[in-house]
């Protein structure tokens, strides 16, 4: 299973050829599993203006498995990421790509992304990213 980034999945939607969405759109091609978190599945739709876009992207995204990160030891997990990186000189710039991680992490999946901070916070952790 691969979870999907909210960088990655705006890119998909507003069809621009980056490399995470052509992975993507091999990915969507294959059996392998998809998912997504809440906050990705916020952050993707809050940033649509109009309703009927939102809607359809909304059912786009209803097929796919949403991992749960309602346990205090995700964020825990956030926090000693956010806080290696920091003690190393590195400071990630959205604490919401330290939950990302966490969750990845926690539910045994690779990330695929568009994110340089992704990047650092597999340095910093046992983060898996998708090659592309």
């Amino acid at each position: 299973m691969v979870m999907v980034d909210t960088s990655v999945w705006i890119d998909y939607f507003k069809n621009r050829a980056t490399r995470s969405s052509v992975a993507l759109k091999k990915l969507l091609k294959s059996d392998e599993p998809i998912c997504f978190t809440g906050l990705i599945f916020t952050e993707v739709l809050q940033g649509i203006k109009e309703d009927c876009l939102y809607e359809e992207i909304k059912e786009a995204l209803s097929v796919f498995e949403m991992i749960v990160t309602e346990d205090v030891k995700i964020y825990e997990s956030a926090v000693q990421i956010y806080r290696r990186a920091r003690k190393d000189g590195y400071t990630i710039r959205k604490t919401i790509d330290c939950v990302i991680a966490a969750s990845a992490i926690a539910a045994g999946v690779s990330l695929l992304h568009n994110d340089r901070d992704f990047d650092a916070i597999c340095k910093y952790s046992d983060l898996r990213t998708v090659e592309h």
